[in-house]
């Protein structure tokens, strides 16, 4: 028998693919190569990586290819029926007399009846999957079967392995081909997610999905350089293109604070910034966020004007003998010179041996278009408390802010509220460097003009912190308004914001104070009933 080759491709039609894979035929016009030997019943055939040098072979056996491969050109007729065919044409060459004669050699023509029936039909018993995994993570793709000898794997177009001889990606130790043709990937990269076909012929295959879910990545930014300089009356958008799987969701903030509109936070893929000026020069940041992970990217926003000064803090506490320090962040470009006034005073501040004015240093991931600016004091006495400007100056123009140096204790904070029996307790604080001696306590009704004042004792101090605590009494209104203001040696402070308080005296709000159980008001009611009843009886 004569067994050829055509290069007509058998499994992969892929244009990268690495090899070749011949498909056997019997049309010695189409001769090309002869390399496949008839083992039994099955075929063996040689598969070669025609770009290695030296080439590399391998053999694979396959049953007897099956009658739909008469559409890829295999005559698979017996050589009986193929000579009786020749002798009807009667215009058969004799060559190719020859040829049937060297065929019956090898295949004599079956003279003892019909060929014995075939074995049972292949089956793939996996059903086809959707399979999700995170990038890094390995996967098992199955692909159990009955009644084949051979099965090949493919993703895509590729062509991966025929049983366990891998075809492509040799040298990627990740995939892992196992004998009972199960495919393993470890270590999942995005390039992997797709779908995997395990193929046992043309009518007979079954595809696996693969997703990939990973957290959030940057894909792209616009503009690309991240320092973004204006003029003054530009426009500009700035966009971030994030990768992920779910989908991320890209929200923005500025780290100078609220957006035009009171907004701290602007939900979208991109800011849009219009008709800019000094106080547009910030930090503006996307964050991105899936359920997997968090990213970000920041772009530095800089307006070609005059400086935009944002104070660390308008007031600083201070005590005789300490060492405090105003400092003033100055956004501006081109970079601006600083310097330092006393309110009281004409002249520009120069060192002494009570302050010092530190050189100005790139504020961190800022871009460089920010600069913080510091005023330090030396063992501070009473003439130095008072209110002093940073003023900054560039090519642009001239800015300033106030910051005062000052003894008195910074205005309170309303830390928290809880309820005892229906009555608000009010906890608060207050910084001070020198020790705080009183405390004054304000509050009415909502939308009341008079004030009910309590002067009230301190309760505890812990780092020049100081804590006061008061339960409201005589509440007869559902809302009211406080506000608290205390007393060091340097005098009274400012009073704190005012805030508001609920006061709900229902027997919900008795109730629902650190899970104690409901009050008297019930108790009593039922109480009550109870006597009614014996006094009727």
């Amino acid at each position: 028998m004569i067994c050829a080759f055509s290069n007509a491709p058998f499994f992969d039609n892929s244009p990268n693919r690495k090899w070749r894979i011949f498909a056997l035929l019997t049309d010695l016009n189409r001769l090309s190569v002869i390399n496949i030997t008839s083992l039994s019943n099955n075929y063996s055939v040689m598969f070669c990586s025609l770009k290695a040098r030296p080439v590399d072979c391998n053999w694979i056996t396959f049953p007897r290819f099956p009658t739909e491969t008469q559409d890829e050109g295999l005559d698979t007729r017996s050589s009986s029926d193929r000579r009786r065919s020749g002798r009807e044409s009667g215009g058969a060459a004799d060559g190719a007399q020859d040829d049937d004669e060297e065929i019956q050699d090898d295949e004599p023509a079956n003279e003892d009846g019909p060929s014995p029936p075939a074995g049972p039909p292949p089956k793939i018993l996996t059903s086809q999957q959707i399979l999700t995994r995170k990038v890094g993570e390995s996967v098992i793709l199955p692909c159990q079967v009955e009644n084949v000898p051979t099965v090949v794997w493919l993703n895509k177009s590729l062509t991966l392995a025929v049983n366990n001889l891998r075809l492509t990606f040799k040298d990627d130790n990740r995939l892992t081909f196992r004998p009972d043709h199960t495919l393993e990937i470890k270590n999942l990269t995005l390039f992997d997610a797709g779908e995997y076909t395990c193929k046992v012929n043309d009518g007979l295959q079954i595809h696996h999905q693969l997703v990939l879910n990973e957290p959030p990545r940057l894909v792209s930014a616009e503009p690309e350089n991240p320092q973004v300089i204006l003029e003054r009356g530009q426009h500009s958008t700035l966009r971030c293109h994030f990768g992920g799987n779910p989908r991320p969701h890209v929200n923005w903030t500025r780290k100078g604070g609220q957006f035009l509109g009171g907004d701290k936070v602007h939900n979208a893929d991109h800011f849009h910034l219009s008709n800019v000026e000094a106080k547009d020069s910030d930090v503006y940041t996307c964050h991105a966020h899936n359920g997997l992970g968090f990213a970000e990217h920041s772009f530095f926003v800089a307006v070609n004007d005059g400086p935009h000064i944002v104070p660390e803090r308008d007031v600083v506490n201070t005590n005789i003998g300490e060492r405090p320090e105003l400092a003033c962040v100055v956004h501006a470009y081109p970079k601006a010179t600083v310097k330092w006034f006393k309110k009281e005073q004409a002249e520009e501040l120069h060192p002494n041996k009570h302050m010092e004015m530190l050189p100005g240093e790139d504020v961190p991931g800022e871009g460089g278009l920010s600069r913080r600016h510091v005023l330090r004091f030396d063992n501070v006495a009473e003439e130095h408390l008072g209110t002093y400007q940073c003023l900054a100056e560039n090519s642009k123009g001239t800015s300033r802010r106030a910051i005062r140096l000052s003894g008195l204790p910074l205005a309170a904070k309303l830390e928290h509220v809880t309820y005892n029996k229906g009555r608000p307790v009010l906890s608060w604080t207050a910084d001070s460097l020198d020790p705080i001696t009183t405390f004054e306590l304000l509050y009415r009704p909502k939308k009341s003009s008079d004030w009910d004042t309590k002067v009230l004792p301190v309760n505890k101090t812990q780092k020049n912190v100081y804590t006061v605590t008061y339960e409201m009494e005589n509440i007869e209104a559902p809302m009211y308004e406080a506000k608290l203001k205390s007393r060091n040696s340097f005098g009274w402070s400012e009073d704190s914001i005012i805030y508001e308080i609920s006061a709900d005296t229902s027997v919900s709000a008795e109730s629902s104070l650190k899970g104690g159980a409901p009050v008297t008001r019930i108790s009593l009611s039922l109480l009550l009933g109870v006597a009614l009843l014996l006094t009727r009886s």
